[in-house]
């Protein structure tokens, strides 16, 4: 398993995995560097996707569950190892703990559930993992998952927001109420936002 950091110096001079401003960490850059991968192992996406497509997939789940943490160590491609048959692949997704809004305390949940400001948290869901320039606002992950859309082949674009589209609340709640430990609140305001990141990424997708 080799991460990202590891690749991307194939495709980016000098590429510095420590640059404040993630110089070369954009997903033009990441197609690049998966273009000699295959999908993961058992994929459920359709055969002819490519790595860089199921990668996108990856994105647009972390647009929706407001993962802003999908940094050069959080993806990865696995290897074969010496002499065996095959393609090497990209790893599937991992490591989602920085998600859902779990910085946030049951109380200011509430506030802004009350207040009707659910919306207005869920925009500043930036990818601050991704390159940007010093002093200028980071693109938020709606838009990085869009981008990454738009360099798709139109049917992997159609499958991605058909995807999109067949998330249902009902599901969605039926997981949330199977977490253990979740207070109602949380319950709640997952719910919400994870709908409201469901009708962003629609828009931005169609």
């Amino acid at each position: 398993m080799q991460p990202g950091r590891v690749l991307l110096p194939e495709v980016v001079d000098d590429y510095d995995p420590e640059n404040p401003e993630r110089r070369g960490h954009n997903v033009v850059n990441i197609k690049l560097a998966l273009d000699r991968f295959d999908p993961p192992p058992e994929s459920p996406t359709p055969a002819g996707f490519t790595a860089f497509d199921v990668f996108t997939g990856y994105l647009i789940f972390d647009a929706l569950i407001a993962n802003g943490d999908r940094h050069d160590r959080n993806w990865a491609v696995l290897l074969r190892p010496p002499g065996q048959p095959g393609r090497d692949a990209l790893c599937s997704s991992y490591d989602h703990a920085s998600s859902l809004g779990f910085t946030l305390s049951d109380g200011e949940r509430r506030r802004r559930l009350v207040e009707g400001t659910v919306a207005t948290w869920v925009r500043r869901g930036y990818a601050r993992q991704f390159e940007h320039r010093s002093g200028e606002r980071r693109q938020n992950l709606v838009d990085l998952a869009r981008v990454a859309a738009d360099l798709c082949r139109p049917n992997v674009h159609e499958h991605w927001l058909h995807a999109v589209l067949s998330v249902d609340p009902g599901v969605v709640r039926s997981i949330l109420n199977a977490a253990p430990g979740l207070s109602d609140v949380t319950r709640v305001f997952t719910q919400e936002f994870v709908m409201i990141n469901q009708s962003r990424l629609s828009d931005a997708l169609s």
